[in-house]
């Protein structure tokens, strides 16, 4: 038995050609369903209503809204006393909003000229690697040469804390911060940072609870003013409201903070961001470890996972005062 090879002619031939190319054509509008935005100037210029002159730093917000996470930071609570040692910490944040993934390292030093006094504190995020979406550069006004990009720095901050009044039985302790933003950030056409100066002042008290208790408490408010500069003609800066409540419980080995803390911009554009945060921290000799949940409210649209390590360091003078307050009990 055998077969015969069916005859193909040049007009069959062609037919087959013409329908493998329509069903190429057609595998790939199928692979193209999803939506591809051109980010160039003309998509900016249509997105911000561009008006053919002005600069696209002037249609950017300078609120932490719209900008990312590490731009206009709530400051850290303030417990009513210097600390009495010297620090650094190393750590890692993880934010995340609608649109939005941020991952950095974060270095804190800490001075204490006088311990229990006067410290100076030193805190930097040296770089920020993010990834948003269309909408959420499309929202912020991100111009199109930044569209891209997928890292920044951060701005150095600069803090003094100073007691006022030392803590009594009785009375609480009260302590003064000043607080400085150095205008040393980048990527400002991305929304991350505002390359702009800031500062802020806050009064604390704090007092310890229950001195009887096995665990030590403490209790703390905070309330000051927090200013920055803006990109607007007519209001050069912002000024809010600072404030914050906090509680802390420890022992030799573990410490639990709950805190909230924000301020409140008096041109409410974005600009009246709320914290609440809860960390754990463990001690062991002079290095401790913690974590930390943070919820954003209002205009912080971000919730933040971090930890961290930190080396204390106490200075000899602290050490000689302890010794004689231990001499006279």
């Amino acid at each position: 038995m055998g077969f015969t090879i069916p005859h193909l002619t040049f007009t069959s031939m062609n037919q087959i050609l013409m329908l493998l190319h329509r069903l190429f054509f057609v595998l790939t509008v199928a692979c193209c369903t999803q939506p591809i935005h051109a980010q160039d100037h003309a998509w900016w210029a249509e997105n911000v209503g561009w008006d053919g002159d002005s600069h696209w730093r002037e249609y950017l917000v300078y609120a932490p809204r719209f900008l990312g996470p590490n731009a206009l930071p709530i400051p850290p609570m303030a417990w009513g006393r210097p600390a009495e040692d010297h620090a650094i910490t190393l750590s890692g944040h993880h934010h995340r909003a609608v649109g939005d993934r941020t991952w950095n390292p974060g270095i804190t030093a800490r001075y204490a000229a006088v311990p229990g006094r006067i410290t100076f504190e030193a805190c930097w995020v040296p770089i920020e690697y993010y990834r948003t979406s269309h909408e959420w550069k499309t929202e912020r006004n991100v111009f199109h040469i930044f569209y891209e990009d997928r890292t920044a720095h951060g701005d150095f901050h600069l803090r003094t804390n100073v007691r006022l009044w030392e803590e009594t039985p009785r009375r609480p302790g009260i302590s003064l911060r000043v607080g400085y933003r150095l205008a040393s950030s980048n990527k400002v056409g991305a929304a991350r940072f505002t390359d702009a100066p800031g500062y802020h002042f806050a009064l604390s008290a704090g007092k310890d609870l229950f001195p009887s208790s096995r665990i030590h408490w403490r209790g703390a408010v905070m309330a000051g003013l927090y200013v920055w500069q803006t990109n607007q003609p007519v209001h050069v800066q912002n000024d809010g409201i600072l404030a914050g409540l906090g509680l802390r419980a420890g022992t030799d080995r573990w410490t639990a903070e709950l805190v909230g803390r924000g301020y409140f911009g008096y041109l409410n554009t974005g600009d009246r961001p709320v914290a609440v945060s809860l960390q754990l921290e463990r001690h062991w000799g002079g290095w401790s470890g913690f974590v930390r949940l943070q919820e954003g409210f209002g205009d912080l649209v971000y919730a933040q996972f971090s930890g961290g390590v930190t080396r204390r360091l106490e200075d000899q003078r602290s050490l000689n005062r302890k010794s004689e307050i231990g001499g006279r009990k």
